[in-house]
């Protein structure tokens, strides 16, 4: 029995073969795609958390302005009760006074007396506005 080769060209192979293999470009297509999903998908998730952050926050910020509101009108009712200091004030009108206040001491000419704060007038010429709440004593 004699044996024969058969020849095949190679040219036809090298085309197929192209065909499959994917070039360098598509790759590199492929995983910048890939990269930029991840990076889509990281972002999409980091503003969902930042989101529900910030609604956690602005609760908490609602409850603490109700808390502060309450606290004013508590401490607004306190010193409307307190008819004995403005007279008392209002006789030191336009005289020097010493004002202690939570803040520190302040020293000055007493100017105006509002309804619910004083104007003071400092040694250096500034003008201060003090809410009467924050008056422990005047001397």
């Amino acid at each position: 029995m004699e044996l024969h080769r058969k020849k095949f060209h190679h040219t036809d192979c090298a085309a197929d073969a192209h065909r499959h293999k994917p070039d360098a470009g598509s790759r590199k297509k492929s995983a910048l795609k890939h990269k930029l999903h991840g990076l889509k998908r990281f972002v999409v998730v980091s503003l969902a958390r930042l989101s529900r952050q910030l609604k956690r926050l602005r609760n908490r910020v609602n409850g603490l302005s109700a808390q502060v509101s309450s606290l004013q009108e508590q401490v607004g009712s306190l010193t409307s009760n307190q008819p004995g200091t403005v007279q008392f004030l209002a006789s030191k009108l336009n005289s020097k006074v010493t004002i202690e206040t939570p803040a520190g001491t302040l020293f000055g000419t007493l100017l105006l007396i509002g309804e619910d704060f004083i104007q003071l007038r400092e040694a250096d010429g500034s003008i201060v506005l003090l809410p009467l709440r924050s008056v422990l004593s005047v001397l």
